[in-house]
């Protein structure tokens, strides 16, 4: 769907009803706007999943993790394991 001028306003009533709307500018570029409750259910369901994947690596290392000596040395290892995976 393009977007021009009062079709925005039946984008957001549609995202706003639950139902999520594909959009597309000018230039070829995509998006999905979707209610406010659904973008909050998607964050839960992503920390969700980051948690159960925290989960299966310390029970693959058998429940040991690593110990840290200090909450710098924790955020700073914490930082670096982002930077590899690439999230901010």
């Amino acid at each position: 769907m393009r977007i021009d001028g009062d079709e925005l306003d039946a984008v957001f009533s549609s995202a706003s009803d639950g139902q999520p709307v594909r959009v597309v500018d000018a230039a070829g570029h995509e998006a999905v706007v979707i209610s406010t409750t659904a973008y909050e259910e998607l964050q839960r369901l992503r920390l969700e999943e980051q948690r159960r994947q925290v989960r299966a690596r310390l029970l693959a290392d058998g429940g040991r993790g690593r110990k840290f000596t200090s909450v710098d040395e924790m955020v700073q290892a914490a930082d670096a394991g982002r930077s590899v995976r690439g999230v901010a």
